[in-house]
């Protein structure tokens, strides 16, 4: 089941938990909060113009109408690491709550 704000845990195939100074109380808003406001501080403006720009681009667009939402259930699927192991959802949820992302390659 797909759970909004759960910490994220460490499991094998290449995912690492994140750990930040100071972070350990925080949840997962919180934390991605951080990382969001330390890039921020440390991008070029015009790299942070962009992904404002980018973001409300996104959000205008009407993808958040076709998310999960708190609540709905998952559905299966295997996908390729960026290792190149296959990883299951059902095989990450045995180890505890999952919390998915994309990675989108080498800039």
């Amino acid at each position: 089941m797909f759970k909004p704000g759960l910490t994220p845990r460490g499991v094998a195939g290449g995912f690492k938990r994140i750990i930040l100074q100071g972070g350990e109380d925080m949840n997962l808003q919180q934390r991605l909060d951080r990382i969001r406001q330390g890039f921020e501080k440390q991008a070029p403006p015009e790299a942070v113009a962009l992904m404002h720009r980018v973001t409300n681009d996104l959000r205008n667009s009407g993808i958040m109408d076709r998310v999960l939402k708190e609540g709905q259930t998952a559905p299966a699927f295997e996908l390729e690491n960026s290792h190149g192991s296959h990883v299951s959802l059902s095989g990450l949820l045995e180890l505890g709550p999952v919390v998915l992302t994309f990675f989108r390659g080498h800039w």
